[in-house]
Order: C-alpha cells, then sequence, then structure tokens
C-alpha cells in the first residue's frame, strides 16, 4: 500500500513568497507519516519547499487542512478523487467542520490522529472506510513514533529537523485555535523519549514544535538539562513566564537555546485582558524582555492589532514599542477570529464577522470583522504601514546594529531579511497610519 501526506499552504506562499527564513521542518508531516502501519509506503508534499503536483501513485492520500487552505484543499482533494485516489482529511478546519469537509475527501479525522489514523487505515484496507474518525479523547504521550524526518526534504529547511515535547496550553485565550484539534489542557511527553529523539536527531539545528514549550517550568528545566550535553541549537514557542525565571533562562541557553517566540499580543492591558491574555502584563514587558537579552537569548515578539480596546493609534505606539524594547524580530497578525474559538463566536453574535470565505482567513492580509473603533479599511492599512516601517532598511540597520551580544547581528540578520522580503511582496499597497494620515500612497489601494 502506497500513502501520499500533503501539507497545503496560504495563497502568499504557493507563490514562492515565503522566504527560506521562516522554514522549519514540518512537524505534521513526518509525525504523522509515522502514525501509518508498518508496510504503508510513504510519501510528502509539503508546499513550504515543494510544488503541488497530481501526477502521483497511491492508494491513500491525506491532506493536513488549515482554515485559510480549506478550499485550495477541497480543490485538490476533488481532483484527487476524481482522479481514483481515496483521499481523507485533518487538522482544525476538519475537526470544526466535519460535515463541510466530507463534501469533499472520503474520511475527515476529527481531532488528535494517534489513535484514529491507525484504525483508519485498517478500515481503509479491508475495504471498510467510514466516514467520520473521531479521537476518543486526548492521546497518550508515553509512546509515541519517531518523526519520520527521512521523507522531508531537509535541505530546503533553514531548521532541517523538528520535535515536541509538549502538546497544548494550559490558558485559556478567547482567539486561540490549538484546543480545536487537541482539547484542552497541557500534556507533557516522558523527559527520557524526547531526549532519545534529540539524540536521533542528524542535524545540530532543530525547532521545538510546542505551543508552550515552558508552560510547565519545573518540566522545562529538567528538560533542559537533560539536552545540554547533546551539543544541539535550538529555539521554540513559549509565553511570557519564561521571562520572569532568569535561572530558566541560563539553563535554557546553556543547552543550546539560541531565542524564544513569545506571543506579546498587544501593549494594552484592556486587549489583553479581555481575550483573557492573562500570562502577560504589560508593565512586565520591558524587564523581561531585557533579561532575555541579558542571558543572550533574542525575542521574536508575536504582535496582534485590532483588539476592540485598540484605536487608530494602535499602530503608532505598537511601533515605538517595539523599538524601545529592542525586539529583535515582531511577528506582526491582524486579529482573526478563526472559525471554532470563543472569539468568533461572540463576533458572529454580534453580526461583526464580515465573511466566511475561509481562504480570506489570513491574518497578515484580511480583515474578516468589524473592528470596534476604526473602519476595516483602516485597520488593514495600518496594519501594512507598521509593518513595513518596522522592517524598514532603516529600521533593520538601527536594530542590527544595537543587535545584543547574545545573538549579534548573525543571529538577527536571516530573520529581518526574511521579514522584509515577506512583506515587501505581500501586497502592492503600503498602507499609512490612520491616527497621523502619514499616506504612502491612495487609501483606496487599501481595502479590507
Amino acid at each position: 500500500m502506497k500513502a501520499l501526506i500533503i501539507y497545503p499552504v496560504i495563497e502568499d506562499d504557493r507563490a514562492g513568497r515565503a522566504p527560506l527564513a521562516f522554514r522549519a521542518a514540518n512537524m505534521v508531516t513526518s509525525y504523522l507519516a509515522a502514525l501509518f502501519p508498518d508496510g504503508v509506503e510513504v510519501e510528502v508534499i509539503d508546499e513550504y519547499v515543494e510544488p503541488m503536483r497530481y501526477d502521483i501513485d497511491a492508494d491513500l492520500v491525506a491532506i493536513s487542512v488549515l482554515t485559510p487552505t480549506a478550499y485550495y484543499s477541497y480543490g485538490i482533494a476533488d481532483r484527487l478523487r476524481r482522479q481514483g485516489h481515496t483521499v481523507i482529511a485533518g487538522g482544525i478546519h476538519p475537526s470544526v467542520f466535519p460535515e463541510e469537509a466530507i463534501q469533499h475527501f472520503d474520511a475527515v479525522v476529527i481531532g488528535e490522529g494517534e489513535e484514529t489514523i491507525p484504525e483508519l487505515v485498517r478500515d481503509f484496507q479491508a475495504g471498510r472506510l467510514r466516514k467520520f474518525y473521531r479521537a476518543p479523547g486526548p492521546a497518550n504521550l508515553e509512546n509515541l513514533p519517531t518523526p519520520r524526518w527521512d521523507l522531508l526534504k531537509g535541505r530546503r529547511y533553514i531548521i532541517p529537523r523538528s520535535v515536541f515535547a509538549t502538546r497544548g496550553c494550559p490558558y485559556r485565550c478567547s482567539f486561540c485555535s490549538i484546543h480545536l484539534a487537541q482539547g484542552r489542557g497541557f500534556r507533557k511527553r516522558p523527559l527520557r523519549k524526547v531526549v532519545e529523539e534529540i539524540e536521533r536527531i542528524d542535524t545540530r539545528r532543530f525547532l521545538f514544535w510546542d505551543d508552550n514549550l515552558t508552560a510547565d517550568q519545573r518540566y522545562a528545566h529538567d528538560l533542559f538539562d537533560a539536552i545540554a550535553p547533546l551539543g544541539k541549537t535550538w529555539t521554540s514557542q513559549t509565553d511570557f513566564n519564561v521571562t520572569q525565571d532568569e535561572t530558566l533562562l541560563k539553563t535554557a541557553k546553556k543547552s543550546g537555546c539560541v531565542g524564544f517566540f513569545i506571543g506579546i499580543e498587544s501593549i494594552s492591558e484592556a486587549s489583553l485582558q479581555g481575550v483573557r491574555k492573562f500570562v502577560n502584563v504589560v508593565k512586565k514587558y520591558r524587564e523581561g524582555i531585557q533579561r532575555l537579552h541579558d542571558n543572550g537569548l533574542s525575542l521574536g515578539a508575536g504582535m496582534m492589532v485590532g483588539f476592540d480596546s485598540d484605536g487608530r493609534d494602535i499602530f503608532q505606539q505598537t511601533l515605538e514599542f517595539a523599538h524601545v524594547v529592542h525586539m529583535d524580530a515582531a511577528y506582526f497578525k491582524i486579529v482573526t477570529p478563526y472559525p471554532g474559538t470563543e472569539a468568533f463566536a461572540e463576533l458572529e453574535r454580534q453580526g461583526r464577522i464580515l465573511t466566511r470565505d475561509w481562504s480570506r482567513y489570513q491574518s497578515h492580509k484580511h480583515v474578516v470583522y468589524r473592528p470596534a473603533l476604526m473602519e476595516p479599511e483602516e485597520l488593514k492599512a495600518g496594519f501594512h504601514w507598521m509593518t513595513r516601517e518596522f522592517y524598514s532598511v532603516h529600521s533593520m540597520a538601527r536594530r542590527l546594529w544595537g543587535a545584543h551580544a547574545g545573538t549579534g547581528i548573525l543571529g538577527s540578520l536571516p530573520v529581518n531579511i526574511g521579514h522584509w522580503l515577506f512583506y515587501y511582496f505581500l501586497d502592492r499597497h503600503k498602507g499609512y497610519n490612520p491616527a497621523g494620515g502619514d499616506l504612502h500612497e491612495d487609501r483606496a489601494g487599501a481595502t479590507a
């Protein structure tokens, strides 16, 4: 039996606009491949590094579907089914809308796949494939298979390997979609299993594909101590609490950590409270970020604009804050209420959702709801103005010249150049500052 796993990407990335600096080896495809039983020959198409193709030799095709890739994925599935292939779907979007997805697939996996994928393959081989396979509950993380890194085109990734130590997040932010496929709560793999997996990595660099690696700080301490002798370098996503523990930061650095992606989200305390991001405290931001830098760790900050308390001055304020605290990189996003989240349900109840065209649910490009204190066009224009200002040549030069001693220019340059390329090619218009009238081009060019 032959199986093919497809990981589609959104429109801009298919156009070749996602630079190498954004590419990490895909944990979804390599781990999903490992769930297939012995005897199944598995191949992977990851559109981040290779184009989609339809001249395939596969009995069973699995597509990982996100909300912004849903319609594109449906088109892939429809075409492959017409060619005679059996096609199944998994991921967050089919888990939220299984009845929508089944119109285009032979079967839909709802929730985590550790138990359902092997069962689905057995049913397929026996000729009794069902329409829906729902995870019976949170997966047991004790004895997971080793990811199939051999299926990845490693030289096409800037970070060629990914592993995960934990799954989920203990917090309940209203905009977050993590729980839609993984369930609520926070789970940890046995330390010994994680360390053994990292020991098998055949490259020096890797990524922890965790949503909140240090949510359990005692576990994180033990993990970092255990991997320190391996001589690897790594990065991960985590929450702001990591900046409050000096010992944990030192241990992370000693273990090979080069920096963290942290969801700062907003510089407005009202916005953070409004979406239940209680772990973040604005008055602690500057001290926490400085503590990261003092320990030689860089910060990639996730920042969103468009919360209900955000006025037209939020773009200028966010930009100034990013410069003042010396963010090494900022991942700016427009607040996007993904279906299935509490944020989407509340905005829909208020009649503020502007579209259910899932292809527009791209947090770096479109506004899909009506903001409370500005027009959708102003939110999009302000977002583009802010990102282009932060990643202007002048801004990057100033940031790189002042790079902290821990990572230096070489540590910050790739991600800054990568973002510059991404935002430069992202859209035709440059936007404007809605608060200051800093018009870069005619406002008619900035539509949501």
